[in-house]
């Protein structure tokens, strides 16, 4: 079932409330509220796992046809991680280097 589209955006409703979330790429239907819980979804699994517009394609289950998007798919994804709750930066981590132990 096709996303239905409003004026450039997806509309996304539940329960007669309607989100709606900005469409990135034209030729697979994919939105910006997509792309935040894939990331979402990938750091929640894997913390520090290498983002990127193939891996979140693949995520979705989509992929990408012309590649105009991937420039705003990549600032969507460090935009996510510079705000998002799971970030690797805000998870505590030590250097390979450091041989001091862990404070407990």
């Amino acid at each position: 079932m096709a996303t239905p589209r409003y004026c450039g955006r997806a509309e996304q409703g539940t329960r007669g409330t309607k989100k709606y979330a900005m469409i990135i790429c034209s030729c697979t239907i994919l939105t910006s509220e997509e792309i935040h819980e894939a990331v979402g979804a990938l750091r929640t699994k894997d913390p520090f796992v290498v983002l990127t517009p193939g891996l979140i394609y693949k995520t979705l289950g989509k992929q990408p046809k012309c590649g105009d998007c991937m420039p705003l798919v990549v600032r969507l994804i460090v935009g996510y991680d510079e705000e998002g709750p799971s970030s690797a930066a805000s998870l505590p981590h030590r250097s390979p280097f450091d041989d001091t132990p862990p404070a407990d």
